[in-house]
């Protein structure tokens, strides 16, 4: 499967995708986000995140799948990371997808699974379900700076 590359993530804007760019609350750093301490632009829980000091340089992207988020926004995104998913995916055709999970927690609130994809350039992509096995959201983030975060 062929991701977008991190210097095409780098230039992706939320604003690029949302209808209402007053519609996105932006973050400019302190927060903390899945690659560590940084910024983010954000439309509901629809999430763009780049690294402290690296001000709209979008390292993670973090999607909202469930019912009522802003329609085809998740769609749209999705394809342009190159993730062949879809909102109604089971764990098992993830797991089929992207082969054996790094991690994958079972509660009985819900799971998580996460992956370690892409050729060159590395990401973690994570997926959350509800209790039900409905994927509520997904993940894409670089893992260099995951993998970085977590030496600190």
């Amino acid at each position: 499967m062929k991701l977008i590359s991190y210097a095409e993530l780098a230039r992706l804007r939320l604003t690029d995708f949302v209808s209402d760019p007053l519609s996105v609350d932006v973050q400019d750093s302190g927060m903390t986000i899945v690659v560590g301490l940084g910024g983010w632009e954000r439309c509901g829980e629809t999430v763009f995140g780049w690294r402290q000091g690296e001000r709209y340089h979008t390292a993670e992207v973090t999607l909202d799948l469930r019912p009522g988020a802003p329609p085809g926004l998740a769609e749209q995104v999705l394809t342009k990371l190159g993730l062949p998913i879809h909102k109604t995916m089971l764990a098992s055709e993830l797991i089929g997808m992207f082969g054996a999970p790094q991690i994958d927690n079972k509660t009985a609130s819900g799971r998580f699974v996460r992956f370690v994809a892409g050729e060159k350039e590395k990401y973690f992509v994570g997926f959350h379900f509800d209790g039900h096995g409905l994927l509520t959201s997904c993940f894409l983030a670089r893992k260099d700076y995951c993998d970085e975060d977590e030496a600190l």
